[in-house]
């Protein structure tokens, strides 16, 4: 917005009475001044013309780097403004880099809800993906919000995510940073004070189920997905038998993923794989809508007469997270220990979990929570025994 300019040139018009360039030009008392006597009305304007002209000139170059030229006397003042303003020239004919070009700087003035600013560099227009730090003259008060950079129109004012300015959202005196999308002004982050808590949900049990999504929420901040473990082998009678461990459940996490209101997900809690007398049994897959899915661990092994082999093999890859999708752990297997009694194999640990085990003479260990293998059962010399259960599989969202 350009700044009040007070001096005007003294006559232009059409048919001005003044002296001809060259006239001008060959008076003599262009060099000497006036003396005694009647002066020429032409020849006294045209030097009006040629002082004015200039003043004007200038005063309009002031201006239109948006500072004042008054018709005050304050010569101070007008000189600072001259000066300013050159320095404003200078620095917008200088080629800046293209990304300082997008950033634009202003103190807002008026009320929250319809504020003003000035901004520097100049713009000539509203431009998609160009950045404006505002200085806010008043806190923000919520509801319809709209800006008018430069004497540019007012340009729509929201949140990042297009719902409607809320009260608090920036206070007197912060400097806000707004984003051009092309149609609106987006609030490039709120105050802390004014942003919803974290909410968090576990969901536990295994099965299937749905989730309906919390007016509101357009993005889930994290989901961690852990699958169910496999169960230990099971060992028949005798104390020279171990059974080999289960291996644990794939684990995968996924942050920032994009969802709507009102919406349903659907989602799957593996289940532990049971221990049995025998072979343990594979832990049940978990998953997370059609994005993130973590495969159970398998069973371990039943020994018979010895040490059971192979052991149950971790949960393989997972799929779908974007930090981090990573297969389980494969449990262990048995070992004879001093005097021939087996001790069984351990239960894998799921990610960030421990291992449990190894066990003798007992039922297997049951797998760590969640999605840990249970351990082999170890023999004994008086019964047989049955391998550790794995844990159930667990998902935690963050929203």
């Amino acid at each position: 917005m350009a700044g009040t300019n007070e001096f005007v040139p003294f006559g232009t018009g059409p048919g001005a009475n003044v002296l001809t360039a060259a006239g001008w030009a060959a008076l003599g008392a262009r060099l000497s001044g006036f003396a005694g006597g009647v002066a020429s009305s032409a020849q006294c304007n045209t030097a009006w013309r040629q002082s004015t002209s200039v003043a004007a000139m200038v005063a309009a170059f002031i201006a239109s780097r948006n500072y004042d030229a008054l018709d005050n006397g304050d010569q101070a003042g007008l000189l600072a403004n001259f000066n300013a303003a050159l320095s404003a020239k200078i620095a917008e004919s200088a080629p800046l880099p293209p990304a300082l070009a997008l950033w634009h700087y202003g103190e807002a003035q008026g009320n929250a809800s319809a504020f003003t600013a000035n901004v520097t560099p100049d713009i000539a227009g509203y431009v998609a993906g160009y950045a404006y730090s505002i200085k806010m003259a008043a806190t923000a008060v919520g509801g319809g919000t709209a800006g008018n950079l430069d004497n540019r129109g007012l340009r729509p004012v929201v949140r990042a995510d297009g719902t409607p300015i809320r009260a608090g959202d920036w206070i007197a005196g912060q400097v806000v940073l707004f984003l051009d999308d092309g149609s609106n002004l987006q609030l490039a982050g709120v105050l802390t004070s004014n942003q919803p808590a974290s909410s968090t949900a576990s969901f536990t049990m295994p099965g299937a189920g749905t989730w309906t999504v919390p007016a509101g929420v357009t993005a889930i901040k994290r989901i961690r997905v852990w699958a169910a473990g496999g169960a230990g082998g099971g060992a028949a009678l005798g104390a020279g038998n171990g059974g080999s461990g289960g291996g644990s459940g794939a684990y995968a996490e996924a942050i920032n993923v994009p969802c709507t209101p009102g919406s349903t997900v659907a989602y799957t809690v593996g289940a532990a794989g049971t221990g049995t007398s025998g072979d343990g049994n594979a832990g049940g897959t978990s998953s997370w809508g059609g994005l993130v899915s973590a495969p159970g661990g398998q069973g371990g092994k039943y020994a018979a007469n010895g040490i059971a082999t192979p052991s149950g093999a971790g949960g393989s890859q997972a799929s779908g997270g974007n930090v981090l999708s990573r297969p389980g752990n494969a449990g262990g297997t048995g070992f004879i220990a001093a005097g021939g009694s087996a001790l069984s194999g351990v239960g894998a640990p799921a990610f960030g979990g421990s291992q449990v085990g190894p066990n003798t003479g007992t039922n297997g260990s049951n797998g760590a929570y969640p999605g840990g293998g249970g351990a082999g059962g170890g023999g004994g010399a008086g019964n047989a025994s049955n391998g550790g259960p794995g844990a159930d599989g667990l998902i935690i969202i963050e929203y």
